[in-house]
């Protein structure tokens, strides 16, 4: 059975260039666009022909209709950061019900019309999701506020996405994770203790070795990140004993006999100054 994850938005919460900005890297992004330019972070996450939105950032309208996306069978709201959920109202006109899966300790805010459009379906930790051929289960992570990964098992494969993740993790969570064949990493610092919350490339990096994954993805990049061009140059001089892909908005990874990066190779300006 193939498994696809397409990332349509890797930025973190300020997206990338961010507004206002004019830093370097926003400054590149405007510049250049292609795969410096990030829509905050969200995954379609397609099992045997079940369509999986996981995160609904406030980008949502344009990333829909950026990537001709009519069709989707339920969504994943991994915690209720604002880049996580703002674009949760853009549902309001869904021309038919969708499910929408919740941790019971995740609030986000109903509207009259998502009322009538989403049937929600609250998850409690660990508590395995299970469909014909696949089941999810919710990954709890140490985040700021109440947020859950998610862990996608199909035909003895396994995917991790880690979703808002500090680098503290219990034993049990390290278990769940090791041999992932993908795990997907929200990293928006390069080097860790710039942002406590969440996971570092570097720290994401040696994660990976540790728990013998089989690809990891780098995704949730903030502007005080490096551009791509220059991530993909510092985690390829970093895991050369394993496979790490920078994520970029487009990006497909799929799942089948192994693992397929679909038109990983960056196509690349020259560097500015």
């Amino acid at each position: 059975m193939d498994v696809e994850l397409h990332f349509l938005g890797t930025g973190a919460a300020e997206g990338i260039p961010a507004a206002g900005c004019n830093c370097r890297h926003c400054r590149i992004a405007r510049e250049r666009g292609g795969r410096y330019l990030r829509r905050r972070s969200a995954i379609l996450v397609t099992v045997d022909g079940f369509r999986l939105l996981v995160d609904a950032p406030p980008d949502l309208f344009e990333i829909l209709n950026h990537y001709n996306i009519f069709e989707l069978d339920a969504v994943y709201i991994t915690h209720s950061h604002y880049d996580h959920v703002g674009g949760l109202r853009e549902f309001e006109h869904w021309p038919r019900p969708l499910e929408l899966f919740l941790g019971a300790d995740v609030e986000v805010e109903f509207t009259d019309k998502l009322v009538r459009i989403f049937d929600v379906v609250r998850f409690l930790p660990y508590a395995q999701l299970d469909f014909d051929t696949f089941t999810l289960t919710p990954l709890k992570v140490d985040h700021t506020v109440p947020t859950y990964g998610l862990v996608v098992r199909t035909d003895g494969h396994k995917i991790v996405i880690t979703s808002d993740t500090s680098a503290k993790l219990s034993s049990y969570q390290l278990h769940i994770m090791r041999g992932a064949d993908i795990l997907v990493a929200n990293t928006p610092a390069l080097e860790e203790g710039a942002l406590s919350s969440h996971l570092s490339v570097t720290e994401a990096l040696r994660l990976a070795r540790r728990l013998d994954v089989g690809v990891l993805v780098l995704t949730h990049i903030n502007h005080h990140n490096l551009p791509y061009d220059e991530l993909v140059e510092f985690v390829r001089e970093r895991s050369e004993d394993f496979r790490c892909v920078v994520a970029y908005d487009g990006l497909r990874v799929r799942l089948g006999e192994g693992v397929e990066v679909l038109d990983e190779r960056p196509s690349l300006k020259a560097k500015l100054p």
